[in-house]
């Protein structure tokens, strides 16, 4: 294994593989959580983390209770920039970060200009909450934190930003691997500012939270940069 990817990179790769291999197709289930780990001699939470990165591409889909099951054989038909044959996960964090410093800063602004109070105050409580999801589940902080995303470029007046949504989404993902509980809580720091600009309508303030999470994050990843071989 290179310093560039971790274990988890390597298990996503192994089971697009398998997927191949095996000539499964889009509905198919996949062998369950304890097969794979065993088929594949990793630990289940590596296979958790891994189906988990295969479910942000929309090649497979988690249903509860029943199991793990086929949604599109390959990345490609689900990541338009091809961003999941991008073997180095740790430099395409960075790079993303690097993009939504260019493009988020400027998403928040539009929406706190351009939607209205009833909008923003939604979007505000939506903020709030982040805490709490956080404190009860990881995921679901993330899917809530994505959720607010959303609601921030849907509000910004500019539906290019529509489809530069799987962008956000992508490195959202990616940071997770990366980031502690610790780390979050920082995050939602500067999240508490955010809300509190959004609410009283304070575009640049709002920019600027935004810029300070982007940068709490970037400090985060590069603390872990892999060692060089």
């Amino acid at each position: 294994m290179t310093t560039s990817q971790t274990l988890s990179d390597l298990i996503s790769d192994a089971i697009l593989s398998y997927i191949e291999d095996a000539h499964l197709e889009v509905g198919d289930a996949l062998p369950s959580e304890f097969e794979l780990a065993q088929q594949l001699k990793v630990g289940r939470s590596t296979i958790r983390e891994a189906i988990k990165y295969l479910e942000s591409l929309n090649v497979v889909e988690v249903r509860q209770g029943a199991g793990t099951f086929i949604r599109h054989k390959t990345i490609q038909t689900t990541d338009p920039l091809g961003l999941g044959l991008m073997a180095n996960h740790y430099k395409l964090a960075l790079d993303l970060l690097d993009v939504r410093f260019l493009l988020e800063p400027t998403v928040i602004a539009l929406a706190v200009e351009h939607a209205t109070t009833q909008e923003l105050a939604s979007v505000t409580q939506l903020i709030n909450q982040l805490p709490a999801k956080l404190e009860a589940d990881t995921e679901l902080f993330l899917d809530s934190y994505k959720d607010m995303l959303v609601s921030f470029i849907q509000l910004c007046g500019n539906e290019a930003y529509n489809n530069l949504l799987f962008i956000f989404q992508e490195s959202i993902q990616l940071n997770h691997r990366y980031l502690t509980l610790e780390d979050y809580q920082e995050l939602l720091r500067a999240h508490s500012q955010l809300a509190l600009a959004v609410e009283r309508q304070e575009a640049i303030e709002a920019a600027n939270s935004v810029k300070l999470a982007l940068t709490t994050i970037r400090r985060v990843l590069r603390k872990q940069a892999p060692t060089p071989s």
